[in-house]
């Protein structure tokens, strides 16, 4: 089948995909395909509600490079074992106060057994492996609230752990990643 000509253009690598589609014969699809048809499949229909989340900002960042600054950049999980689904934000460079105002939604299978939202912050670096400054929570409960509260969104203030020690940036004070989270119910 493979090799075409196709008549007046010469050869065409990609016509036996035509060919396929035209006599109805199944293709093979990468991992990668299945995987992310799976999780549109999941997005649109299975869901019982949608998560919107922006990332605002992050306030009193450690120092993680030579120069006293760092290159900070989140990662917001949701999912089994912390990463069914992920975002992850763009870097900000030399910063230890970075903006964001990055907007992304993620779906929520059961309001009722929602899971925890995860917050990491890493600082990108150029030669080596990317740092984790601290990672954070927000909890399902808190998702949840969301929904009963009167307002349409409620803000949130998540505070940076790396293990069980609370990361501390300039002046003693404690890391923290802001953020903005409303749900909506699937109709």
């Amino acid at each position: 089948m493979f090799p075409h000509r196709v008549s007046g253009s010469g050869f065409h690598p990609y016509k036996w995909m035509w060919d396929a589609l035209e006599d109805e014969v199944p293709m093979k699809l990468s991992f990668g395909e299945i995987e992310r048809a799976w999780q549109q499949e999941d997005i649109e229909g299975k869901h019982e509600a949608i998560l919107t989340i922006c990332v605002i900002s992050a306030s009193n960042l450690p120092k993680a490079d030579v120069l006293g600054t760092c290159d900070p950049y989140v990662k917001v999980k949701i999912g089994k074992g912390g990463g069914q689904f992920e975002y992850v934000t763009d870097k900000r460079i030399k910063t230890l106060d970075p903006v964001w105002n990055e907007t992304f939604d993620l779906p929520i299978w059961q309001l009722d057994n929602c899971e925890d939202l995860t917050i990491e912050l890493w600082d990108w670096d150029r030669l080596t492996k990317d740092d984790l400054l601290g990672t954070g929570k927000v909890t399902g409960q808190e998702i949840r609230g969301v929904l009963s509260e009167a307002s349409a969104s409620k803000n949130v203030e998540v505070v940076l752990y790396h293990g069980n020690d609370r990361v501390k940036g300039k002046n003693q004070q404690e890391s923290r990643v802001s953020m903005s989270l409303s749900v909506k119910r699937r109709e």
